[in-house]
């Protein structure tokens, strides 16, 4: 290669490389993809996440390892920190069930989410799945939730069961333009105000929203017990509480049959508290004999 051919080259791709240079001056440099250890203080969702993503201790759990969570199963785990679920972000299904759980706010920013199930647990502010506007079916019954305003944006939501918590103001939902026909809403067992029960009610009736228990009232959750005696004051109701919380609630196969009390029990209490005839059969029948049994191995359980 001749010196006359090289200087050739360059004089007719120098202005181009030139040019090249100052091109990548210009363009931003490459950002490097965080993928830091994920601490969860909770030893219990730890070690199910552990379990999900195949990483014994004490390997560290990355930010990435997170991310290939797309459902996580969590119920009755006696989980109380949901710290580290942030970086979950591709999650779509959570099942924190029958936890010992108050705080939501790690799910703030995960919105992929779609189902959430967290009944049975302590919870009592749910503002933080007001973003959360991929969310179509959540269930939040028995815990203590009083402000039901971080449900109003969720349009995408069908299925709502919101029943045995502390509400008394259904006009958020009422704000919810997506609830509507074919829509399952269940607000039994909440002290409801009048304008609940006497506006907001019908309104979303009128839109098709299957509302399940419309009944104003401050009981606890022994929906059938109470519809059968048609108050939730009964003697018998609070020795049937006492069986649940201290026992039932107390191990893994009690909470399950709890919760799975919780999900059938409303639409059955709706029918069997418009039916006279039937109320006196279930509670004479069903209750009745249940509650006694109960109250006469009290000595046994209540120890």
């Amino acid at each position: 290669m001749t010196k006359k051919y090289v200087f050739s080259f360059f004089r007719k791709f120098t202005p181009l490389l030139i040019l090249l240079c100052l091109l990548s001056l210009l363009l931003p440099a490459p950002v490097a993809v965080a993928d830091g250890p994920v601490n969860f203080p909770d030893p219990y969702l730890e070690a199910i996440i552990r379990g999900l993503i195949g990483k014994p201790i004490p390997e560290e759990i990355l930010e990435s390892d997170c991310a290939t969570i797309i459902t996580l199963p969590a119920s009755t785990s006696g989980i109380t920190d949901l710290t580290g679920l942030e970086y979950c972000t591709n999650l779509e299904k959570l099942n924190i069930a029958l936890n010992q759980i108050s705080d939501l706010s790690p799910l703030a920013n995960l919105t992929s989410l779609t189902w959430i199930w967290a009944q049975v647990n302590q919870i009592s502010d749910i503002s933080p799945l007001s973003n959360l506007i991929s969310l179509e079916h959540i269930e939040l019954y028995n815990n203590s939730i009083s402000d039901t305003s971080a449900l109003s944006n969720l349009t995408n939501l069908n299925w709502l069961w919101l029943h045995a918590n502390q509400i008394s103001d259904l006009s958020p939902l009422v704000d919810n333009a997506g609830l509507s026909g074919g829509d399952w809403v269940t607000v039994c067992y909440n002290p409801l105000d009048a304008d609940s029960v006497n506006i907001d009610i019908p309104a979303l009736q009128g839109r098709g929203v299957y509302i399940s228990c419309p009944v104003a009232t401050e009981d606890g959750g022994c929906f059938i017990a109470t519809a059968a005696y048609g108050t939730s004051t009964a003697e018998e109701l609070n020795t049937l509480r006492a069986f649940r919380d201290e026992v039932l609630l107390e191990n893994s196969l009690g909470s399950q049959l709890v919760a799975l009390y919780y999900e059938v029990s409303p639409p059955v209490a709706d029918f069997i508290s418009e039916h006279e005839g039937l109320r006196t059969l279930v509670r004479e029948l069903l209750v009745d004999p249940v509650a006694w049994l109960v109250e006469a191995t009290e000595a046994i359980w209540g120890e």
